[in-house]
């Protein structure tokens, strides 16, 4: 006896679901933009210690003013090219400029790393529907990153610094159609 249609293709998408889940459910926010605060099983402690010794030798950190880029909040004269999201972030994990994840040496109770970021809320998407572009291009909304110097912690569980890409915009920019 055959199934009828509709089990059948509720078993093939319960196949696909149970097959494809686990990577779904593995999505780590530093993969897509380099940089991120929730960091599972982070050494608080053996990192506390390493600030605590920097800080002894009067090390200065790099940690931005708390900014949130207020300049054209209020002016309804003005329009973004693009939607992003602005926020400070105090880093506990971010890409280095070689495309390795490293623990960041920070403390949430006590940051001395922190960066104003902006990144875009879909990457690749159109540029505001305001823009007119010639019929041969378009335009398109593009992460930009820039690299900051940080202390991190290397695979010794030792200081160490270097630099790492940060998102700091979402750019309209002009791409010809093919």
């Amino acid at each position: 006896m055959a199934l009828p249609r509709v089990i059948v293709s509720a078993l093939q998408f319960m196949f696909i679901l149970q097959t494809t889940l686990p990577y779904v459910l593995a999505y780590d926010p530093c993969e897509e933009f380099g940089i991120c605060e929730d960091v599972d099983n982070y050494p608080t402690e053996l990192v506390r210690g390493l600030i605590k010794e920097l800080k002894s030798k009067n090390t200065i950190f790099n940690n931005d003013a708390i900014d949130m880029f207020v300049a054209n909040r209020f002016d309804v004269e003005k329009e973004e090219l693009c939607d992003f999201t602005q926020l400070h972030m105090i880093p506990r994990k971010a890409k280095d400029s070689k495309g390795i994840l490293r623990i960041i040496l920070n403390d949430l109770n006590d940051p001395v790393q922190g960066f104003n970021i902006a990144t875009c809320n879909k990457r690749n998407s159109k540029c505001t529907d305001l823009l007119g572009f010639s019929a041969t291009h378009k335009g398109v909304c593009i992460q930009k990153f820039t690299l900051r110097e940080m202390y991190y912690l290397d695979d010794n569980n030792q200081t160490a610094r270097t630099h790492f890409k940060i998102p700091i915009c979402c750019s309209c920019m002009l791409n010809p159609i093919n």
